[in-house]
C-alpha cells in the first residue's frame, strides 16, 4: 500500500500540472534550454527519496540559477548529488526510454 501511495504521489509531482521551473536574474539576456529529465524514486523503509537530473544548455549561463520544484510540503532534506548515480542505476536496471 505504501508503494502505491508513493507511486501516486510521484506521478502527481511530475504531472503536467506540476512543472518545475528555473529562476534567474531579470538582467540575464541569454536563453536556457532544458533537455532530458531523469527521475529515480525509491523508499528506504522510512523515507521516500527522489533523485532528479536535468540537462541545461545555453551559450552563456546566468551567475545564479534556482530550480524550483513543486512539492506538496517542504522536504525533510535536500542536497546536490555528485557522481555517477544514474549511470550506475542504468547498469542495474535497464532503461525504458526509447
Amino acid at each position: 500500500m505504501k508503494t502505491l501511495f508513493i507511486l501516486a504521489l510521484s506521478l502527481s509531482l511530475i504531472s503536467s500540472t506540476a512543472f518545475s521551473c528555473f529562476h534567474f536574474s531579470k538582467d540575464y539576456q541569454g536563453t536556457l534550454t532544458e533537455g532530458r529529465i531523469e527521475i529515480s524514486l525509491f523508499h528506504d523503509g522510512k523515507n521516500a527519496h527522489m533523485v532528479i537530473r536535468t540537462t541545461l544548455t545555453s551559450n552563456t549561463f546566468p551567475e545564479e540559477i534556482a530550480w524550483v520544484l513543486p512539492f506538496p510540503s517542504l522536504p525533510s532534506k535536500y542536497e546536490e548529488l555528485d557522481g555517477p548515480f544514474f549511470e550506475e542505476l542504468n547498469r542495474i536496471v535497464p532503461s525504458t526510454r526509447p
